[in-house]
């Protein structure tokens, strides 16, 4: 199913704004940003971290590539049709906006609340759209990676420029 360049972006600014608000709700009050920022772990960007963070992901999905193939499941070409349907707009979200709301969410927000393996699953399967079990195993796997990697840098940034190579490299 593809969305229209507005729907996608409204989809992806409530994913955003939707942990800000419950955040909002259960902190409030005054200094509420620098209480989000704590919370969700929103410290100084180290790029370098994020790109190693992205070079481990990139190998690790490589491999499941090569297991799933092996096996006779891998359908990583439902993805590449839905892709190939995307507007160049959408396909810049997926770089961008996207990579932001979902982290803040999943990682940031509910990783904490709801524990790493029920957040990488409901993150996995938000990706079901593309109809692809590689796309669910690979998606479930990086969030794993990620989820693992937030609980021991203490830094969402470096999921957030990770997660956002991924989908540029992927596309």
């Amino acid at each position: 199913m593809i969305l229209s360049f507005h729907t996608q972006f409204l989809v992806e600014l409530a994913l955003l704004l939707a942990p800000l608000g419950f955040l909002y709700l259960e902190k409030g009050g005054k200094n509420f940003f620098d209480k989000a920022r704590k919370e969700l772990f929103l410290k100084k960007i180290d790029f370098f971290s994020a790109l190693k963070l992205f070079l481990i992901a990139l190998v690790m999905l490589y491999i499941e590539i090569f297991l799933l193939s092996s096996l006779g499941a891998l359908d990583t070409y439902k993805v590449e049709r839905t892709v190939r349907g995307l507007a160049v707009h959408s396909i810049l979200l997926a770089f961008t906006l996207t990579p932001v709301a979902e982290e803040v969410l999943f990682r940031g927000y509910l990783q904490a609340r709801i524990g790493l393996l029920l957040s990488s699953f409901l993150f996995s399967a938000s990706h079901i759209f593309y109809g692809s079990i590689a796309q669910l195993v690979g998606a479930f796997s990086i969030s794993i990676l990620f989820g693992l990697w937030l609980r021991k840098k203490k830094n969402l940034f470096d999921c957030i420029l990770a997660h956002a190579f991924v989908n540029a490299f992927s596309i």
